[in-house]
């Protein structure tokens, strides 16, 4: 999925106008029923150069019949 960042603009008020523009991509992977993997990565904005790993586990309990 593709990542964005927005700049500019005001609370409450359309003048000056926010920019929104891609700077980066994400994958999230589903591993098994109780854990995912963000993986993100940054081309441009405020955050250029910054990539990572993060490990997601589900708060609650797993669906009947999801897993071993």
């Amino acid at each position: 999925m593709n990542l964005y960042e927005t700049v500019g603009g005001l609370f409450d008020n359309s003048t000056p106008a926010a920019r929104t523009t891609q700077v980066g991509a994400a994958t999230l992977t589903f591993v098994d029923c109780a854990t995912a993997r963000w993986k993100f990565e940054f081309a441009a904005g405020s955050s250029a150069g910054a990539s990572g790993t993060i490990q997601l586990v589900r708060v609650g309990r797993t669906p009947a019949g999801c897993g071993p």
